[in-house]
């Protein structure tokens, strides 16, 4: 006796060991962690640093070129992007997906050490995090205005928490510590600008110096009160509060946040690129739980988990449908159960697979797991139909049952091989998915021949069961239906044929009209929502304008929460939807009220369901050339009926003022320009000369002129310049005032120049309006050194497409070479090869006809399908071989295997018909998949029980046998 028999002949203790490790398993599922969708987060970093007073041109040159430059050297970068605008630079840098975000960010402060390091001295620290520009944030909560909720202690707090990126804090304030003075007094005392900052930065220190017998020594030199500051020396004889004003003060408003119509303080919390969400907004929530009076607006972790629940509990009806159907098409009690307790098994190993190998439990990983619940019931199902078959004999059953399980369980699996060798973006889209799958077929087929076997044997030995084969569960009269329509089939081959014929054709034709997207993810019940003003709006301009809206939005139907911040230039609102309030209807709605405000923008920046927009990015040397070209193309793009709109990403620019130094002038007073910009800098713009370091606190020192002086151009043309100790000169005797074209924000794309702007199509005519839109950009003059880049997004897209259109190819490939390798000839793997293009009649057609995308979840659903619809080839066929090939031998065939081939079938689409009904989140993904699996499926039994009569021959000739092998069968 083996140990096979020997394991078989104790169910007890097969039945232990199963319900052991069924426990360990549940167990082990419990610390998978949670997440949306793989790879939704670009890989991603970013970098911000302010520069007070300094503006545009002077931020691209100090900050952000050299920045660019330094950073360009590093490898693995895809796409490198900045603004400079005023007083802040802004850099993002997105890696290709194989790069390790830990190491690259590593690199990556590396140089903008290096580069901060040679940086003016007003230019703030820089603050990088692993985050993208464009990412929304993944948890926003609202405080009442408290004094100690400064903005500085609500990042400080919120930075601890491990997985934060960018953290945005709107109606937030600051306290400082303003010096004022007017460059008279200044003058009267002859003490100059440079000695108030000198002696600022002298007078207040703290630092380390050694150590000795191991005590740390410190030395503490900080202003620690305001008297202090009043009281500092900046002469011998001259203290700092007679020749200035110092007061504790709240720093300048940047932004002002509201909550339902209610001002608060609003914090944005991004992720860091590589974390999980759900953790970091579980942490997120606790930590609000220590403010009493805290408001949580947008929790995206909390709704990641609402839908994965759907999706749980749609596997749930799942399961139970598959087992259901299982017992109506077996009709036996024990059988059904036993069969069915394969699901918990493979599932649960396939859940300790993902977590070993460091994958998520997320809607692709799910939808995987639906779809193995459906799968893991076939090789059951074929071996009890040996076993009953066999008369309960178990070897000869494992000896039957074996090819047709592994073989069937080949083909499905060999559909992901050709993965390895697809995009990067697709592997990481859809790996778990295959892993989930592969991994509940594999230990499906333990089971099977492990544990199975056992239980089979006690039931029948006690006589439940005993040599009882399962009766087919279909009524005879449908079986006496199919026959006459099997022959009648098999009479009129021509006809048929040249149905599927004309319907494969239709199929090919209708393809290349398919529309193209990565994911069709809808955004759920919440609307993003930003307001771009003109270069130069300030942020009362912005406030009282956008007030407008906001009270629009209070009074809108479907509305549960909104919140807004108001800053220079923008306004950003972020609105939460009732139950489901139609989303795109109320974006259609909120769009109409951009023609109330004068020369502002209404910007979605996440797309809808009936987006139909493609952006156009130009780069050059010029910004206002760039402008020139943007306006005079998009007048070009207009003329073209399938183009409905232009969506400008750039601003009109305001005029600024110019103080032209007149060098000769400067150089017979003995100044030159940069003792000028010194002095004006420092009086207008009011930048950080120190910090005040009071024990426990932290606040900026900031030194400039009176706001009466900065606010009035002749007393700004007054100003007393230094020439030497007492010696002054005013500043029109150096230079005059003009009025000049400010350049306004300034975009860079691969470190050039750049502005774009998108082009809003006609409803189902994106394709067409690209077409014409690059042959129209072709034809643009462009001045030398100018380019133009046409729908990027899209471009991408047709790239991973095509990358899974050859994974299709080479799957089928490899299952062509799996079906030689088994039956040992090339005809019946051809035949049965067939039933793959056949396979996706119904679903191409279902695409075209209800304008479905071709998305990704598409193209895995049809990549699946190629493998599961073979199976059922496979358990005809495998009893065909060295068979006559006669209609009615293949009729008897395909009577005695229609109940496995049925319950095959039904159970896979039973498994994923549920996901078709999750929730908003998940239809973009899940539904097209559950679809594109139901309908290949569906048409796979259709086709099968057509095509099996047009290649079965009335005369009873044979495909071929042991001694004509080789011989056709046509």
């Amino acid at each position: 006796m083996n140990w096979h028999q020997s394991w078989t002949q104790k169910p007890s203790r097969v039945f232990f060991t199963l319900t052991g490790l069924l426990v360990l398993l549940a167990v082990s599922s419990l610390s998978i962690p949670l997440g949306y969708l793989p790879g939704s987060a670009k890989k991603s970093i970013m970098i911000r640093l302010e520069y007070k007073g300094a503006f545009e041109n002077q931020i691209e040159k100090v900050i952000t070129n050299p920045m660019e430059e330094e950073l360009s050297k590093i490898a693995g970068i895809k796409e490198l992007f900045s603004v400079s605008e005023q007083e802040k630079s802004s850099i993002n840098i997105t890696f290709f997906p194989e790069i390790n975000l830990d190491e690259a960010y590593l690199r990556v402060r590396e140089e903008v050490d290096y580069v901060y390091s040679a940086l003016p001295e007003g230019v703030q620290r820089p603050v990088i995090s692993k985050s993208d520009i464009n990412d929304r944030p993944v948890f926003i909560a609202a405080f009442e205005k408290k004094p100690y909720l400064t903005e500085d202690y609500l990042k400080r707090v919120f930075e601890n928490i491990k997985g934060t990126g960018e953290i945005e804090v709107g109606g937030g304030f600051k306290e400082e510590v303003r010096i004022t003075f007017l460059p008279e007094n200044l003058s009267l005392s002859n003490i100059t600008l440079q000695d108030l900052i000198s002696s600022l930065r002298s007078s207040n220190i703290i630092g380390s110096f050694g150590k000795q017998t191991d005590i740390p020594h410190t030395l503490d030199g900080r202003l620690e009160t305001i008297e202090s500051i009043e009281d500092l020396y900046i002469t011998s004889s001259i203290k700092l509060k007679e020749v200035a004003e110092v007061h504790l003060t709240e720093a300048r408003k940047e932004s002002i946040g509201r909550v339902q119509g209610k001002e608060k303080i609003i914090i944005y919390v991004h992720k860091s690129g590589d974390a999980n969400t759900v953790n970091l907004c579980r942490k997120l929530t606790s930590l609000i739980d220590e403010f009493p009076e805290a408001q949580v607006i947008y929790n995206y972790g909390e709704k990641i988990e609402e839908s994965l629940g759907e999706i749980f509990i749609s596997i749930i009806f799942g399961i139970i449908f598959v087992t259901l159907l299982t017992f109506l098409f077996i009709r036996k009690f024990y059988p059904a159960i036993l069969v069915s307790l394969n699901i918990p098994f493979s599932t649960l190993f396939a859940v300790a697979c993902l977590n070993g190998l460091g994958y998520e439990i997320n809607i692709m990983t799910l939808s995987g797991i639906a779809i193995g619940i459906g799968l893991v019931i076939d090789s059951g199902i074929v071996f009890m139909e040996e076993f009953f078959s066999s008369n309960s004999e178990i070897v000869s059953t494992m000896k039957n049952a074996f090819t047709p399980i592994f073989f069937s369980s080949a083909t499905t699996l060999a559909v992901f091989i050709p993965l390895v060798f697809a995009r990067i973006e697709l592997q990481d889209q859809f790996a778990g998915l295959a892993i989930a799958v592969s991994s509940s077929i594999l230990f499906s087929i333990v089971f099977v021949f492990l544990f199975l076997p056992a239980f089979l044997l006690y039931f029948s030995k006690i006589g439940r069961g005993k040599k009882r084969k399962i009766e087919i569960a279909i009524f005879p009269y449908a079986m006496r239906i199919f026959q006459n329509l099997f022959f009648f089939i098999n009479r009129h081959k021509f006809p048929f044929g040249g149905i599927i014929l004309v319907l494969i054709i239709l199929t090919a034709v209708s393809i290349p009209g398919l529309k193209q997207e990565m994911f069709s993810i809808k955004s759920g019940n919440t609307i993003f929502l930003k307001l771009e003003y003109e270069s130069g709006s300030s942020l009362d301009y912005v406030y009282k304008t956008a007030l407008t809206l906001e009270e629009f939005i209070s009074q809108m139907d479907g509305i549960k929460t909104f919140s807004s911040k108001y800053e220079k230039e923008r306004a950003t609102f972020d609105i939460t939807l009732k139950g489901d309030a139609p989303r795109d209807e109320i974006i259609k709605e909120l769009a109409t009220r951009e023609k109330y405000f004068q020369n502002v923008f209404f910007y979605f920046p996440e797309k809808s369901e009936t987006d139909t927009s493609f952006d156009i990015i130009l780069t050059g040397r010029s910004n206002n050339k760039l402008r020139d070209i943007a306006y005079e193309l998009s007048g070009s793009l207009k003329e073209n009926a399938t183009v409905k709109g232009i969506i400008f990403h750039f601003k009109a620019v305001l005029p600024s003022k110019l103080i032209a130094i007149d060098i000769s002038s400067a150089a017979k007073s003995g100044v030159d320009p940069k003792t000028i910009y010194s002095k004006i800098y420092w009086s207008l713009t009011g930048p950080v000369a120190a910090k005040w370091l009071p024990k426990g606190h932290e606040a900026d020192i900031r030194l400039s002129a009176s706001r009466n002086f900065t606010e009035d151009i002749d007393m700004l043309l007054n100003m007393p310049i230094e020439i030497d100790h007492g010696l002054w000169v005013k500043l029109k005797d150096l230079g005059r005032v003009e009025e000049k074209e400010e350049i306004g924000r300034i975009y860079h794309y691969g470190r050039q120049r750049s502005v774009s702007f998108s082009v809003v199509t006609a409803q189902k005519q994106k394709e067409k309006a690209l077409k014409v839109t690059k042959h129209i950009v072709n034809r643009f003059p462009f001045p030398q050194g100018y380019r133009a880049m046409v729908g990027m997004e899209e471009k991408e897209t047709k790239r991973i497409n095509s990358s899974s259109a050859i994974s299709l190819i080479l799957s089928v490939i490899t299952i062509l070479l799996i079906l030689i390798f088994q039956f040992e000839d090339f005809r019946i793997p051809l035949l049965i090869i067939v039933q793959i293009p056949l396979s996706f009649i119904l679903p191409l057609l279902f695409l075209k006809l209800f304008d479905i995308s071709l998305s990704l979840p598409v193209m895995i659903g049809l990549i699946l399908t190629a493998g599961i619809s073979v199976n059922n080839s496979i358990i005809v066929f495998d009893k065909l071989k060295y068979k006559p090939l006669s209609a009615p031998y293949i009729f008897q065939v395909l009577q005695n295997k229609i109940k496995p081939i049925l319950i095959a079938s039904l159970t896979t689409i039973m498994g994923v018909i549920p996901l078709f009904f999750t929730g908003k989140a998940g239809q973009g993904v899940l539904a097209p998949l559950s679809l594109t699996i139901s309908l290949g499926i569906t048409g796979s039994i259709l086709f099968l029980l057509v095509f099996l009569p047009l290649v079965g021959r009335t005369d009873g000739s044979a495909l071929h046998s042991p001694e004509n092998s080789r011989q056709s069968f046509l």
